[in-house]
């Protein structure tokens, strides 16, 4: 109730600095940032925000606001004409480049993958060095080109490193669990996992972490790790993949490269999840629950960019040759895209989205589940800083009376 009547006080006042001084633009940018972090959404309070600071000053912040608002409102065609009309009455044009990212949002949701693709193209070869936003980072490793994965495709690599192999033993599991971390990420977070995994889907499936790691050093002190855990079911498969830069996005993008050459030698369901997680109830319910789907995500809702749609901390992909064909694109354009040259955060969301969409681009008719309000029936996955997730998971632990060494 306190924070309600700030955040009420704290909007009250900007609006009155904003008649105060008719020329400031700083009062709506603020504002669009409050009612962005208070409502998770870019409503239609936001919107008009930002039309007003756009009116007082032309700024990348003010554009960027009105081309979300301007997606979260209005209908897509709408929207597209309104971004396009802003675009034009922008004297910069690195201001007005930014436009086609979100003009290549437009055209994905209304099925113009060719336009979309070429839009993405039209922003990077017209991209500021200087004054990148920080949406340049997802766009930096969208899949803008037109082959998919060959028929005999098989091999799969990351910056140039063939993928390690798994040694596991098959017989006997129903699903397996792809998950992937660096050693620091694993110290972390990846006893709730293993513990709860252990407890509830020990005896019906095998969970996979594939671990990137600097040296023999690290691989023995992850392995060390799962015993000291009492791990049962879980295999650690080291990979050696040469990233400094790029050590964070490599480690999160292993588990979605896993998924097809797990899915063509266990011919059984894999399910994707982020290492901080805590499982709640065996998965297997949920896994049966989709059985006439190729793939289970967390699908975002209307006027997401494309590699925000289609969520990988929670997936699952069933052995079906519509997934299958989705997994084999992930993994091929996930070897396409990693480098260690700049940023790469996005880079499996991006690899996810460029998987099923190359896939529809054939014709292929995919049937994807959408499980977002399942989710929390199933597992704990907490959001925010490090203090906030582990509070939470430790709560979470213990109301499921399993020890922590």
């Amino acid at each position: 109730d306190e924070d309600s009547k700030n955040y009420e006080k704290s909007l009250s006042e900007l609006y009155r600095a904003a008649a105060i001084n008719q020329k400031a633009d700083w009062p709506f940018l603020k504002i669009c940032s409050m009612l962005k972090l208070w409502n998770n959404s870019f409503n239609a309070e936001l919107f008009d925000a930002a039309k007003k600071a756009l009116e007082r000053k032309e700024t990348l912040e003010g554009f960027i606001y009105f081309c979300r608002g301007a997606l979260f409102n209005l209908e897509i065609q709408e929207a597209q004409y309104a971004i396009s009309e802003r675009m034009r009455l922008i004297e910069s044009a690195e201001i007005s480049n930014v436009g086609n990212i979100f003009l290549s949002i437009c055209s994905y949701e209304l099925g113009d993958f060719v336009k979309y693709r070429q839009l993405i193209k039209v922003y990077k070869e017209n991209e500021s060095s200087d004054n990148k936003p920080y949406i340049s980072i997802p766009v930096s490793t969208v899949y803008a080109e037109e082959g998919s994965a060959p028929e005999n495709y098989s091999v799969a690599s990351l910056n140039g490193h063939k993928l390690a192999e798994p040694d596991i033993f098959y017989d006997g599991l129903d699903y397996i669990v792809s998950i992937s971390c660096d050693l620091g990420y694993l110290k972390i977070y990846g006893k709730y996992l293993v513990k709860s995994f252990s407890a509830l889907c020990g005896n019906e499936a095998l969970l996979h972490i594939a671990v990137l790691c600097k040296n023999d050093n690290e691989q023995k002190e992850a392995l060390s790790l799962i015993d000291l855990w009492e791990g049962k079911n879980v295999k650690v498969t080291p990979c050696l993949i040469g990233v400094e830069k790029n050590l964070g996005p490599v480690a999160s993008l292993l588990r979605f490269s896993y998924i097809y050459p797990l899915l063509v030698k266990s011919k059984l369901p894999i399910v994707v999840l982020d290492l901080d997680t805590l499982i709640k109830k065996p998965l297997s319910i949920m896994i049966n629950r989709h059985r006439s789907s190729d793939i289970c995500s967390r699908i975002l809702g209307y006027g997401v960019a494309p590699w925000e749609k289609f969520t990988g901390g929670f997936s699952i992909f069933y052995p079906t040759e519509g997934s299958m064909q989705v997994a084999k694109n992930i993994t091929f354009t996930a070897e396409k895209l990693c480098n260690d040259d700049g940023l790469q955060w996005w880079i499996d969301q991006n690899c996810f989205e460029a998987g099923i969409r190359l896939v529809k681009e054939r014709g292929i008719e995919i049937n994807i589940a959408n499980v977002f309000n399942e989710r929390d029936e199933f597992c704990v996955m907490p959001v925010g800083s490090k203090e906030a997730k582990l509070f939470t998971l430790e709560n979470a632990l213990a109301s499921q009376n399993l020890s922590i060494n």
